[in-house]
Order: C-alpha cells, then structure tokens, then sequence
C-alpha cells in the first residue's frame, strides 16, 4: 500500500509516494531529535574487601545504592564491586569508549583512597601495598579517570569520590600525607565538576555496619530530588554531611560547568539539561525573570531569619516554602529555638582520645609502653618501658610473632597489643643450663655426723653432770674366804677399775679418728 502524504490543502496531486519513499522521509524528519538524543554514562565502583589494606564496612552497599538510582534516573551504569586493578583498567578503557557518544559522563568510586604527594590514588581490592613505593604499581591514579572523560569529549564529566580518607598504609611515609590532595580542574577540561566527601586532611565516616556511609546517605537524598541542578544537589549534600558530623567532616567541590544541569527537571526547569549539542537542535525557552524571582525570594527571606533566635520567623520559612532548599535547616533550627529551656542540651563528657594508629600501627607512647611492659613481663627483652619504639622492642615483638604463628612485622599494633593483653599470665621460659644437683650424702658421711653429735652430746653432759662420788670400800673379808676365792682371778676392784680406764681411752681413739675424717 503506498504512502500518502496529504498536503495542508488537501491536495493530493502529485503528493504521492512509494512506501520506501516515505520510510525515508520519516527518517530524514526525525534524525535531528535523533541526534541530540545522546545517553548517560556513569561508572560505579566500590571497593570493601582488601586482601592487605583493613576492609571497609560499606563501600559495597554504597556504590550498589549509587548505581540502581542512576539507572532510575535513565544512565547506563557500569558497577564493579571489589575490582582489582585489571578490573578497573578494563572498566576505565571501556568507560572512555561509551563517553564517545554520551552527553553526560559520572564516576563514583567508594573504597580506600592515598594522598602522595600531589597524586591521589584509588587503590584495588587486590592491590599489595604495604609501603607508599607500591602505589605506583598496585593502585590506579585518579587523574586517569578525569583525563580519559576528558579525552572522550563528552558534554559534562561529573566525578564522586567517596574514599576513606586516612593513609591505611603499615609503614608511613612522610609524603604520604592524611586525607586526599583536592584534585583542581585543569584549563580546557571545561563542563567538570568533582566532589570529594571530605577536605583535605579530614576522614571520611563509613558508617555503621550493613548501611551508609555519611557522605553517600546524603547524596543519595538529593539526587533526585525535582528541580535540583547539578551544583545544588552537591551544595546540600555538603551542608548535610556537616551538619550531621558537626563539621568534623566537610565535603569540598570543584567545578567549571557553565551550564545548567539536572538529574529531575522540575516544573520551573526546563525538560533537560541546556548542554550544547552535537546536532542543532532546539533552544529551550528561557525561564523569565517572573519565574525566577521566587528562588531570589526565597533567598532572600532566608539571609533576613538566618541569625534569628525567634522559632515563629523559621515557622514562617516553612509555611512558605515547605520544600525549599533550606527546609531542613528551618526545621532543626525551630526545634532548637522550642526545646524546654529547663532542659538543656547536655554537651557530651570528654572521652580520652584513642591511641593514634596508622593502619593499625600504634604511634602513641603510653600504647608503646604497655607492650614493653607486657614483653618483658613475658620474657622477651623489650628494653626500658619508656614509649619509645627503637630496636630492641622491635626484636621482641618479631620474636614474640613467630613464636605465636603471627605475621612477622616488628610494628607496634593494635593485634599485638590485644593478644600481649590475652597472653598477659602466660610467662615466656627462656632455655638455660640446668641447675647442678645437690650432692648425696654418702653413708659414711651421715654416719661420722651422727658420731660426732654423739660425742659432742656425751661431752656436754659430762661437763654439766656434778662430780660422782667415789665409791664405798667394799667390806673386808676374813682371810680365809679370800683364800677360798682363790687366786687365779683378779678381784672385782681391780676390774672396776679396769673397766673406767678403758672407756675414756676408747673415746680418746675414737675423736682421733673423726678429726681425721674431716681433714
């Protein structure tokens, strides 16, 4: 059936076309809206199982949130979860091919990031980094990223960083510095906005277990919000953070967009990002002054109550703009300003600050002293406990490792520490030459001591025993009986007297003998 193509009179004359005719012209009609309809790219990473770096808790859950609302907000994501550096190598390179045709390109990686020197590094799940000279190798560097959007050409580059900021190296270096070095637009990368969870030197708060970080719980309440361009969704995400972190942490943002772009257009904004086009297209209307004086307004209403200490004028506020830029604020500004005077807001009591750690390396005096303590208690020659970490604490905590099947660093960590404090009654034996045996009495020698004791016990008594009387003449005897005796035996006087001449010379021999023992 052909074609027909009707003119505005109704005259059909000469207005006839063949079927393919007309498939062609409907192509020529619609290219131009073809081509200025370009997509969205965005790249999400995150990173939590590091196989030498300390794991984080919710990298994972942050950048899966991050990706499902992009794709709701109509961009082509590309997510990666715990890549390593081949992973992220090929995503880059992969990413920069789809940015070709892409009107809006975004990188958002959450995991560990290292400031050296005036790099910063996005480090893999598989990297081995254990001192700064390993970045180069093991991570990738984030200017790699914002050169290949760059070089794609695409109209506006948006880059997240959500990076636990602090230097989770085991041996620091000094140019390896806290927190990440805040990355400045180059001239000619025009339409790049780049937002870091956190200024220089600061960390950034991974949040409880199993739920957000505080950085990406807030973006992820703005990012769709309708009406919201580019820079005021980053604008309240950062006032959120600081707000919630009582400006412990303060996200920083650079850009050179010159341009207008949304993620949900509103009623006042217009349909879709006015980014220029590759194709001519279009121009969308310009809102007029009218429409634009309700946000002046709300502005300015806002500079006139934003030092009061009256709750009606932020009530005021509230009433007006329910949904303004600054209901947040109003509301936590109206509880305060209502709160029961007689109640007062406690100020916390001042906790001890912890240990300073380095990774999990303990840098503190006071946590250095206990483990010297602890290894000297325990046996190993940790030297003096004065906090000083020096060689010799060094030996023993390497010693007190490999006699424990632990991984043999020599560091001052917070392991160490903790199992020094489980194995605190254990008490280290060190190998040493046995105790020589008490000598065994011999026979003789328990024999002679009994003698002795013996002769010197007969000698005090003898000393302290009064004199003993002579004794009594024994009676005379007739002559005749003394005959009848005899006289082949000596009579019993002169054996008495025999006998105690005896017993003292035996004595005498027998003391000699002893003498001459101990010699």
């Amino acid at each position: 059936m052909p074609f027909v193509f009707k003119s505005r009179r109704g005259d059909r004359k000469g207005a006839r076309l063949t079927w393919p005719a007309g498939l062609l012209l409907a192509v020529v009609l619609a290219w131009p809206a073809m081509a200025v309809a370009k997509e969205r790219v965005a790249l999400v990473i995150g990173n939590n199982a590091y196989q030498t770096l300390p794991p984080l808790a919710n990298a994972r859950t942050d950048a899966g949130e991050v990706a499902n609302k992009l794709r709701n907000l109509g961009f082509d994501v590309v997510l990666k979860l715990d890549a390593g550096r081949r992973e992220m190598s090929r995503a880059l390179a992969d990413f920069e091919g789809r940015l070709a045709s892409a009107e809006v390109g975004l990188l958002f990686y959450a995991g560990h990031g290292i400031a050296s020197g005036d790099k910063n590094w996005l480090v893999p799940a598989d990297a081995r980094i254990e001192v700064e000279a390993d970045l180069r190798s093991e991570g990738v560097e984030m200017a790699d990223f914002i050169q290949a959007m760059g070089n794609a050409g695409s109209d506006l580059n948006i880059v997240i960083i959500d990076a636990c900021r602090d230097n989770p190296l085991p041996q620091r270096t000094r140019s390896a510095s806290r927190g990440l070095t805040v990355e400045e637009v180059k001239s000619g990368s025009s339409g790049t906005a780049i937002m870091f969870s956190a200024g220089p030197g600061q960390t950034a708060q991974d949040g409880p277990p199993g739920g957000h970080g505080v950085f990406t719980g807030a973006l992820l309440r703005y990012l769709d919000r309708p009406g919201l361009k580019l820079e005021d969704v980053f604008k309240r995400t950062a006032r959120a953070v600081f707000e919630e972190t009582g400006g412990v942490q303060d996200p920083w943002i650079r850009s050179s967009v010159k341009d207008d772009f949304y993620f949900v257009p509103g009623d006042g904004a217009p349909q879709q990002a006015s980014l220029p086009a590759a194709a001519p297209a279009p121009v969308a209307p310009t809102p007029s002054r009218t429409a634009s004086q309700p946000q002046s307004a709300e502005f300015l209403f806002w500079e006139t109550i934003a030092g009061s200490d009256d709750p009606d004028m932020f009530k005021a506020y509230l009433k007006k703009y329910p949904d303004g830029q600054f209901a947040d604020l109003a509301r936590i500004k109206v509880a305060k300003l209502t709160a029961p005077a007689e109640q007062p807001r406690a100020e916390p009591a001042p906790r001890p600050a912890p240990p300073k750690v380095a990774g999990d390396v303990l840098t503190d005096r006071r946590s250095v002293a206990e483990i010297q303590r602890r290894l000297n208690n325990l046996g190993y020659a940790a030297g003096p406990v004065d906090g000083v970490f020096g060689a010799a604490t060094r030996r023993s905590i390497a010693a007190y490792e490999r006699e424990h099947g632990l991984r043999v660093r020599g560091e001052p960590t917070q392991s160490i520490l903790a199992s020094l404090r489980r194995n605190s009654t254990v008490v280290r034996t060190t190998p040493s030459r046995p105790p020589a045996p008490a000598p065994t009495p011999t026979k003789t020698t328990r024999t002679q001591s009994d003698w002795q004791r013996a002769i010197e016990q007969r000698r005090r008594t003898q000393a302290a025993a009064p004199p003993r009387p002579a004794p009594p003449p024994p009676p005379r005897q007739p002559a005749q009986t003394m005959r009848q005796q005899g006289t082949g035996s000596n009579p019993p006087q002169q054996q008495g007297a025999g006998a105690e001449k005896v017993l003292p010379l035996f004595l005498q021999i027998l003391g000699t003998a002893v003498q001459q023992g101990r010699q």
